[in-house]
């Protein structure tokens, strides 16, 4: 079903991609969490939070720029 609405839905993509950066934020922030709160090394939580952020950057510009070319077919 998933691979239909890829194909041959013109925003699906998009949509696929929102979903997995709202889940791959889930899981940094409870991770993020995690380390803050009961790791030996707390401040590794900063770099979490950072990797998080370079993350939501990188499909932000990969939606913003259209570089999949996906609403220009």
């Amino acid at each position: 079903m998933t691979q239909y609405f890829i194909i041959y839905q013109s925003h699906s993509i998009y949509v696929f991609l929102v979903t997995a950066t709202l889940f791959a934020v889930l899981d940094y922030s409870i991770r993020a969490l995690f380390e803050w709160e009961y790791s030996q090394n707390p401040k590794q939580s900063i770099l979490t939070i950072s990797e998080m952020l370079i993350l939501i950057t990188v499909i932000a510009i990969v939606i913003r720029l259209d570089l999949l070319n996906i609403v220009s077919q």
